[in-house]
């Protein structure tokens, strides 16, 4: 058969998989549509919390496996493991938006755990260390889970564990197919924590913090800056330098008050200083500008994700600290910058001892209460790193 019809029929079963959604269909069966009760959600826990744990064992066991199911029926077909994992996906949008629901389905996270459950066994069969050591990951999930009892353990099972079972994966075999789709997975499944963590501190923002919020979730684009320059230095460093003068044209307008629409919201602290963002762009031509391009754009990326995440993390999780900064943002900041640092040691691009130290630089700074962390950050742990 041709090979794109294989690939064409494997995406399209694994899409119809994934469109049967267990949960909506037992709820029919009890007289009732499970969208309109709990969280409205059709997935394991508003199940456990409508139906009972009976019902949501019975939905768990299809959710999960329908992803992997996907993927097996696409490679008994004879499709390559990208066409494979495609038809894994899939199933994943099919539980997104089944056709039979006008298109509105679950959340889909069961599923996307099922794609990551079927790399790990991949990954087992590439490198039996790796089997000892999600053993070992998975004996620590089960503590934290069972210690949990009344409260929920997603926090620390997402963005503790998660992170670890990645970067466990990455150092022992390194960056394959299956590695890879890890990788995707363990994203989204951390992002998935972030955003449910992020929609209740949300709704308690005032409408200027909503405003400044753009400012952060423009923070993941200038990512574009140090990728470029490890591809194309002299065309990423140009138009670094242009977007930089660019706001720093706005700096001047705000100061000699002849110009009061900018492109971002500035926060009250910046009315008689320059903003974050200008810092942030000015660190950036020194870093990449003046620096090795591997460890600069490490320490760009270090500011970028880690400064982020200790934010995301820290304002909703919250906790003690050291110097108005809490424990959870600072954890957030570390096992971001190590994750980053252990993609860099896989790609060849760092040695391990250059980029954990460069890591633990960057969190210091994001602990310490300095006005310009972001100007202070990548500096400071470019320059560490430079000396290792």
């Amino acid at each position: 058969m041709d090979p794109a019809i294989n690939g064409a029929i494997a995406i399209i079963l694994g899409y119809c998989l994934g469109s049967f959604l267990p949960a909506f269909f037992i709820a029919k069966a009890m007289g009732f549509d499970i969208r309109t009760k709990g969280s409205g959600n059709p997935g394991i826990t508003n199940v456990a919390d409508t139906m009972g744990y009976g019902a949501a064992v019975l939905v768990a066991i299809y959710d999960l496996a329908k992803a992997p199911l996907a993927i097996l029926i696409a490679n008994q077909l004879g499709n390559s493991f990208l066409v494979s994992y495609a038809a894994g996906f899939a199933a994943y949008v099919g539980h997104r938006i089944p056709f039979y629901l006008r298109f509105r389905g679950g959340e889909g996270l069961a599923t996307m755990v099922g794609i990551g459950f079927y790399s790990i066994g991949m990954l087992i069969q590439a490198d039996i260390r790796f089997a000892y050591s999600f053993v070992l990951i998975l004996v620590g999930m089960a503590t934290v889970f069972f210690l949990s009892s009344d409260k929920k353990p997603a926090n620390v099972l997402a963005l503790i564990f998660v992170p670890i079972l990645l970067n466990t994966a990455i150092l022992l075999i390194g960056f394959t197919a299956h590695s890879i789709m890890l990788f995707v997975v363990s994203l989204y499944i951390i992002g998935h924590r972030i955003y449910k963590l992020m929609q209740t501190h949300l709704r308690e923002m005032s409408d200027q913090e909503r405003k400044l919020l753009r400012r952060k979730w423009l923070r993941p684009l200038a990512v574009v800056f140090p990728l470029g320059t490890l591809f194309f230095k002299t065309y990423a460093i140009i138009v670094l330098i242009v977007v930089f003068l660019f706001f720093v044209g706005f700096e001047v307008a705000r100061f000699l008050k002849k110009y009061n629409r900018f492109p971002v919201p500035y926060k009250q602290t910046e009315e008689s200083r320059l903003s974050s963002m200008v810092m942030f762009l000015f660190a950036s031509v020194l870093v990449l500008g003046f620096f090795p391009a591997n460890i600069a754009t490490l320490a760009i990326m270090f500011v970028v994700f880690g400064d982020l995440l200790a934010w995301c993390v820290g304002s909703t999780i919250g906790g003690w600290g050291f110097l108005n900064k809490t424990w959870s943002g600072t954890l957030a900041c570390l096992v971001t910058c190590l994750t980053l640092t252990i993609v860099y040691y896989s790609l060849d691009l760092v040695t391990l001892p250059v980029g954990i130290a460069g890591a633990l630089t960057a969190t210091l700074v994001e602990v310490a209460p300095l006005q310009e962390d972001n100007f202070v950050m990548p500096v400071v742990s470019v320059i560490i790193m430079a000396i290792i």
